[in-house]
């Protein structure tokens, strides 16, 4: 682990954290190649500086404290984020020329200030769900206007935000989510793509901007919300009615389901 993006002097390839701790300094450390954190080993990043950019995949089964520090995935290959329990990290960005990358586990992100979700590359600029939850507890932005979540029927997207939270879009082919929840008092959330909820659609206090990005619940899926709205088309095919779809008009959609 060294300041260098290349192997060489002071920069191996792979870093294995096997016992103990490692403190990092102040400064940002690249890991040219995968990063693993033993069970019962702990990596910190350092409170007042340097982020942790990744070439390769990060499997923690130990403990990795991320300090407020940026946790970055570069380069043009598919990395994946592992380990044995669920993950807690401030901030996560993709920094990608190719490829994506791939969660094995449960992620929170847990910063409430800043951007804690940021696209900052090109084409893989691409976050596959794979089948678990990530838990945003703040904003999703970035300077890649273009970057994409892929989603499948097992996938849940949580976001805590309680005000503009951003946009998500997502990759074609891979537009399927079980949960949806805006978890805020009142968040906005703009949605670029279409997306079919297998399970639930949770607005709470929420507000979805998607116009034509349609907004499907398949057969056994649910709407629940206090005051929340989509701002856009809303669908969910009905054995008694004919499929629903909101005025296009900016006032909160209204949707009345039969009884179960």
């Amino acid at each position: 682990m060294g300041c260098g993006s290349a192997v060489g002097a002071g920069v191996p390839a792979h870093v294995i954290v096997s016992v103990g701790t490692v403190n990092l300094p102040n400064s940002d450390r690249h890991v040219v190649g995968n990063l693993t954190i033993s069970s019962g080993a702990a990596l910190f990043c350092n409170a007042s500086g340097g982020n942790l950019i990744l070439h390769g995949n990060l499997s923690a089964d130990g403990a990795l404290t991320s300090n407020g520090r940026n946790i970055q995935f570069t380069g043009s290959s598919v990395q994946t984020i592992g380990g044995a329990v669920a993950l807690s990290l401030d901030f996560l960005t993709l920094n990608k020329a190719g490829g994506s990358v791939q969660l094995l586990t449960d992620v929170t992100l847990t910063s409430t200030s800043g951007t804690g979700l940021s696209f900052n590359g090109s084409t893989g600029d691409v976050l596959s769900l794979n089948g678990r939850t990530l838990t945003i507890a703040g904003t999703i932005g970035g300077t890649d206007a273009a970057g994409k979540f892929s989603g499948s029927a097992t996938s849940a997207l949580v976001l805590n935000g309680g005000v503009a939270i951003g946009t998500v879009q997502l990759a074609t082919g891979a537009q399927t989510l079980k949960h949806l929840t805006l978890g805020g008092a009142s968040p906005t959330l703009t949605l670029s793509s279409p997306v079919t909820i297998i399970g639930t659609l949770s607005l709470g206090g929420g507000r979805i901007s998607n116009g034509a990005n349609a907004i499907t619940i398949a057969s056994g899926g649910a709407v629940t919300r206090t005051s929340g709205f989509v701002g856009g088309s809303l669908r969910k095919p009905s054995a008694s009615a004919a499929p629903w779809a909101p005025r296009s008009r900016s006032e909160p959609a209204r949707l009345t389901l039969p009884p179960p």
